[in-house]
């Protein structure tokens, strides 16, 4: 009897394996388990043959079957016809030459061709996007405020105000100026009246023209020299709450004003400005900024 070691993973594995490279059944053998798996351990196992003449003999016979069947496949090939490849014809060298001048020569016009298409194509665009955005401007700037000017003038003939009203065209307004020999009846409080008189001029052009520009009214130069007091005022405001720290409320104002006011501090990186209440008694509240 003649015994051989195995080892595994585990006791099955070494076993198979050991039965594998015997060529013999687990029947016709002896198998000791010597130790079993652990962490660091293989299975190992003893097989025991009883005829080691047979053992050399299935061994010896499966050698030399693997060996017949190579043999035999390599004959096989032997006798398959061989297919004979004929090389490509390679291009002259004077040949070739001449093709990659060719394409060369055909490529430059091509590609300046397409960079001057392309420079054309992108002209073309830009030009008609700038006649497209001209087109909308002119639509929604069109001068057509004639009748808010024949509404102010017949307003202060029944006001019985003697006035001249004119018109002078802007690029984003309309401004129509009311001369008057009396034109605080015009301003009124704090320009309240000529507020009046401006929105309802800027609701008449809307309901002609949903495109008319926005309707300006001013008279006496009141709000240019009332533009200039704010501005000052709003000066004055951010300097106390940039220095004191405290919150400072200004008195309410109409829209016009409030715009003034909130575009003149936007300036001051140390303020911040924000409206609050109802109309008409809106008001701006200016307040330090956080750092």
């Amino acid at each position: 009897m003649r015994s051989y070691e195995f080892t595994g993973k585990s006791v099955e594995k070494a076993i198979k394996e050991g039965l594998e490279t015997l060529g013999k059944r687990q029947e016709e053998v002896d198998i000791k388990i010597i130790s079993e798996c652990g962490l660091f351990k293989k299975a190992k196992v003893v097989i025991n043959i009883e005829d080691e003449t047979d053992f050399n003999t299935s061994f010896k016979n499966k050698e030399e079957a693997k060996k017949e069947a190579e043999e035999k496949k390599v004959e096989e090939v032997k006798k398959e016809p061989k297919v004979e490849e004929k090389p490509e014809p390679k291009p002259e060298r004077h040949n070739l030459e001449e093709k990659v001048e060719v394409v060369e020569e055909v490529k430059e016009p091509v590609a300046e061709e397409r960079a001057e298409e392309k420079e054309v194509k992108e002209e073309n665009t830009l030009q008609q996007e700038l006649e497209e955005k001209r087109r909308k401007y002119a639509e929604k700037h069109c001068e057509n405020n004639q009748t808010s000017v024949e509404f102010v003038q017949g307003l202060m003939d029944a006001m019985k105000i003697e006035s001249k009203v004119s018109l002078e065209e802007r690029r984003d307004s309309s401004n129509i100026l009311i001369e008057a020999e009396d034109a605080g009846k015009v301003i009124g409080y704090r320009g309240d009246c000529l507020t009046a008189i401006q929105y309802l001029a800027n609701i008449i052009e809307g309901n002609k023209n949903p495109n008319a520009k926005r309707v300006v009214v001013d008279s006496g130069d009141y709000k240019t020299k009332r533009e200039e007091t704010l501005r000052n005022l709003a000066i004055r405001v951010a300097s106390k709450v940039e220095s004191t720290g405290r919150t400072y409320k200004l008195e309410p104002m109409n829209a016009f004003e409030r715009r003034i006011i909130h575009t003149e501090l936007q300036n001051y990186p140390s303020v911040e400005t924000h409206s609050e209440g109802i109309e008409p008694h809106r008001r701006i509240v200016v307040t330090k900024k956080e750092k």
